[in-house]
């Protein structure tokens, strides 16, 4: 008798749980569209993926992004690392990324910490969608959210297309993005 093989989200939960980690709060529709792409990396369209971020600005300012979800361990040397998850559910853009795995890293605090972020994040998503359904949010509205511990925190709401790059446009900074989005749906 063979065995089903394990789907790439499955992988990838059981390899963020046996590291300690909370599950990154990817809606389903992306979730079973994710592909294991090395170890630690999975994403929904490795051709996304491999341009980077500055391509996924790109293709919002041209109305042309498409859902996508990118989930990693990135970093370098013995204490640069982090989570990074990226969330394209239109109409939110979504740049997650969270200190964990460093060797000097309290890797059980930055945990908690990540837990805390992806259920806000998990919320935030949730009410964006709401937003979009009940007519808060146009058709060419978009929230982009970056929440970086390392580097701050900051959002951005537009209209695309849009003659403007979103990287050139005015932002907000915050010290509780996520929450701050919320308050201004």
């Amino acid at each position: 008798m063979t065995e089903n093989p394990i789907s790439a989200v499955e992988k990838a939960r059981r390899q963020f749980s046996e590291a300690g980690l909370p599950f990154p709060p990817v809606p389903a529709s992306l979730a079973e569209k994710l592909a294991k792409i090395s170890d630690w990396y999975y994403s929904t369209n490795p051709d996304i993926t491999e341009k980077g971020e500055l391509a996924l600005f790109e293709l919002l300012q041209r109305d042309t992004l498409p859902d996508y979800a990118l989930l990693a361990q990135v970093g370098h040397g013995i204490n640069s690392w982090a989570i990074r998850c990226t969330i394209v559910f239109r109409p939110l853009v979504l740049l997650l990324e969270y200190p964990w795995g460093g060797a000097l890293m309290d890797n059980e605090y930055e945990a908690t910490s990540m837990r805390k972020r992806f259920d806000a994040a998990a919320k935030l998503i949730d009410a964006v969608q709401q937003a979009r359904a009940d007519g808060r949010l146009g058709a060419h509205d978009y929230f982009v959210v970056i929440d970086n511990s390392l580097i701050g925190s900051q959002w951005l709401k537009l209209k695309v297309p849009s003659d403007t790059h979103p990287l050139k446009m005015q932002w907000t900074t915050s010290d509780d993005v996520l929450a701050d989005v919320l308050t201004a749906l």
